[in-house]
């Protein structure tokens, strides 16, 4: 019906210049001449076409003849596009938020508050003084504000004080030092002990680490050198043989136990890492989420190698697709693990992380006020590859094969342990398997690595009030130390 072709435009700018729009479908239809029947059609297939999305009351489904409660351009590039002037900053929020919430989740209208997402979250939109007052007596509720740079409560999609840690937090704040792999996270470290040497203070780092607690794994996890151990006190490297097996949860308790013991001999400690899973657990408590069984892992490796991890991940998008949504299809160890929670309780990962306060630290969190956080976030993504390139052929240089070989002749050792699907080892370990040859390994090694580096930025840059420091960039890198060198006042 091409003749009412003008009317829809119409109809779409009322739509892009207006508040988020609470149709009156009788005003509409006089306004744009368009039956108000034919207009509640219409607003059926322009949703379908994903020109605009229509929001329907809590409890209530949505069908051609069910009106919405509220209506929104599908996104904020045709507010701008459809409308004359500056549309309305109320209604880019709204619609921004709708736009990134609808896929893989349940958006309605709550009687408190602007979204409510499948049926358990409330969200309250709004500029950067927006408070909880509209939403206090909801459970789950959130604000989600503009325009604020730092805060603890306040950023993003940020609660109100009911996530806190699982332990107590510590008196004096904690410096952390983070970053993808490769960012010089060490060398601040080692620069900023040396300073507190020069003061007549003693700084005792804490590795946040998955690979450096396992001995023998010393070039290719780019352990600290002899040299660097010695000249300062390290905790939680060579702690393990690779057989073993190290958790987030074991980590957060160690980290918390070496602070208070590092506290009481008078001396700082530093945290300092990438292994961003034992950041959340340090940093916003141990997961609620059940401890592993042997027997339904064994199971489920099995499984995996038969059917392969991609027909595993398949099978998890079906029964959780919230955690097979962030999860690659190759990355075992996770998928193993989503499919086993899911064995052991009968519910995905996802709902019971929802349902865990504990669990915060992924996208939105804030930092706690014990901790100060320093992240190192390269600005030159091709600068950082090509130094990780540069490493990964000096660790081949310096007998990094020579060094898997020697983990080889341990026959406990296998391909599925957490220390050799490491980056770099899992890779060496086909080659000489006879799975790959030197070009694919290589090739594999280097892509892995880069994988590595992009979660974890993806993770840090969404955790709300980090200090950002460019470590490529000369004056930035020298004021990621004078800031370190600050916090050590505050920390001694």
């Amino acid at each position: 019906d091409t003749k009412n072709t003008p009317k829809i435009k119409q109809l779409l700018y009322i739509l892009s210049m207006n508040v988020p729009f609470k149709p009156n479908i009788v005003k509409l239809s006089e306004k744009t001449g368009i039956h108000r029947n034919t207009l509640v059609t219409y607003i059926h297939y322009l949703e379908k076409a994903q020109i605009i999305n229509a929001v329907y009351p809590s409890g209530a489904g949505a069908s051609i003849l069910q009106k919405p409660e509220k209506i929104y351009l599908n996104n904020t590039n045709l507010s701008y596009m459809l409308a004359e002037d500056i549309p309305n900053k109320g209604n880019l929020r709204e619609t921004f938020f709708m736009n990134q919430l609808k896929t893989g989740h349940t958006v309605k209208i709550p009687k408190s508050g602007d979204f409510e997402i499948d049926g358990k979250y409330i969200f309250e939109i709004g500029g950067k003084n927006k408070t909880f007052e509209q939403i206090k007596n909801e459970k789950n509720a959130f604000v989600v504000s503009d325009d604020i740079l730092t805060g603890s409560y306040n950023q993003g999609m940020q609660t109100e004080p009911h996530i806190q840690p699982q332990h107590a937090p510590i008196s004096k704040p904690i410096l952390c030092i983070v970053g993808p792999t490769g960012a010089g996270k060490t060398h601040l470290a080692m620069s900023l002990a040396g300073h507190a040497q020069s003061l007549g203070l003693t700084i005792e780092l804490i590795s946040m680490d998955s690979a450096l607690v396992y001995r023998g794994l010393d070039i290719g996890s780019a352990k600290p050198t002899q040299a660097e151990q010695a000249a300062v006190i390290h905790h939680l490297i060579d702690i393990l043989d690779p057989t073993e097996v190290y958790s987030a949860a074991k980590f957060a308790n160690d980290a918390k136990r070496l602070c208070e013991e590092i506290r009481a001999r008078g001396n700082i400690p530093v945290v300092v890492g990438g292994t961003m899973l034992y950041w959340r657990a340090w940093a916003h408590g141990l997961s609620s989420l059940p401890p592993a069984d042997a027997d339904i892992r064994v199971r489920l490796d099995e499984r995996g190698k038969a059917l392969g991890w991609p027909a595993m991940h398949a099978e998890l998008m079906k029964l959780d697709p919230i955690t097979a949504a962030r999860l690659m299809p190759n990355d075992s160890q996770r998928v193993q693990r989503a499919l086993e929670v899911y064995e052991i309780t009968g519910k995905p990962m996802s709902e019971l992380l929802a349902d865990s306060p504990s669990e915060d630290g992924r996208e939105g969190s804030a930092i706690p006020k014990w901790i100060n956080l320093v992240s190192l976030e390269p600005s030159d993504r091709s600068r950082l590859h090509a130094n990780l390139e540069k490493r990964f052929d000096e660790m081949l240089n310096g007998g990094l094969i020579q060094e898997v070989e020697k983990l080889r002749t341990n026959t406990a050792l296998h391909p599925d342990l957490p220390a050799i699907r490491s980056v770099g080892y899992r890779q060496i370990w086909e080659y000489l398997d006879g799975q790959s040859d030197w070009e694919q390994m290589r090739y594999k090694a280097l892509a892995a690595t880069r994988q590595l580096g992009k979660r974890q930025l993806t993770w840090l840059r969404a955790i709300a009030g980090r200090n950002t420091f460019d470590p490529f960039n000369p004056a930035e890198l020298k004021a990621a130390l004078d800031y370190c060198k600050q916090t050590l006042i505050q920390s001694a």
